[in-house]
């Protein structure tokens, strides 16, 4: 089992503050740290005997290690305690000597993913994917879907206009006149009725959805007079005015003395 030790000068670096250099990874076997030329880790320091302490690491992928004071070495604390014998080490476990600390961390190895997390996260992208594609289709779908609705809309909107003029022109031609006004008054209706039915004919194809409605209103205005005619409900025409009364009635009366 992989391991680090975190080493520290506490004179000459604050708390828990590890600098460059300072930190060493060891994979297995035994790891002795002294001042000896040949430990495998080596540090300078009045403290340190040629071998102060031994690591060792035990077989296997979750191998223990295990702390012991070497040969003719004295003043080594784990934690708190004097190091007298072999002690397995925990992850953080800080090794004491003199004014040296050392932080033992245990590494541990990337996990393998599991097969149910290999399927979910091939779900995942697979998902993903048809999310983009769905998107891009949509993208290249959608303007020429509002395009053609658009196109519908006016072709539905102009025969909505020609079914409210066919059926206003025939009610207009069956209607029989009782009166002379009304006579008259269909006889213009069916003029102006005419005179759209010849200007949808020309330009109906250039209609707008703007002037599609407008003609539609202007049809249900018509719509409402002949409802009015065949009712009887027509108000009578305004009187005319006589533009002559008011001029002949002042000089009337400037010739009085």
């Amino acid at each position: 089992m992989p391991f680090q030790l975190h080493i520290r000068q506490n004179l000459e670096a604050a708390r828990d503050h590890f600098g460059p250099g300072q930190v060493r990874t060891f994979a297995d076997g035994t790891v002795r740290i002294g001042s000896d030329a040949d430990c495998e880790c080596r540090l300078d320091g009045p403290e340190f005997a040629p071998c102060q302490v031994i690591l060792e690491v035990g077989a296997g992928r979750r191998g223990a290690v295990t702390a012991r004071p070497g040969a003719g070495s004295a003043g080594t604390y784990l934690n708190q305690s004097p190091l007298d014998g072999p002690v397995v080490l925990r992850s953080g476990d800080q090794l004491r000597v003199g004014h040296w600390t050392l932080r033992f961390l245990r590494l541990h190895g990337e996990a393998a993913r599991s097969r149910a997390f290999q399927g979910v996260a091939w779900m995942a992208k697979a998902a993903i994917a048809a999310i983009l594609v769905a998107e891009v289709a949509i993208v290249a779908w959608l303007p020429r879907h509002l395009h053609q609705m658009a196109l519908w809309q006016s072709q539905i909107a102009r025969h909505r206009v020609v079914d409210v003029l066919d059926r206003l022109d025939r009610a207009n031609r069956k209607a029989q006149p009782v009166s002379g006004l009304e006579r008259e008054v269909r006889l213009a209706v069916g003029r102006e009725l005419k005179r759209r039915a010849d200007y949808i004919t020309e330009h109906g194809a250039e209609l707008g959805a703007e002037r599609t409605r407008l003609l539609y209103d202007e049809l249900l205005g018509f719509e409402r007079l002949l409802e009015h005619l065949a009712a009887g409900t027509l108000p009578p025409p305004l009187p005319t005015l006589d533009r002559d009364a008011g001029v002949q009635a002042l000089l009337a009366a400037r010739r009085q003395p």
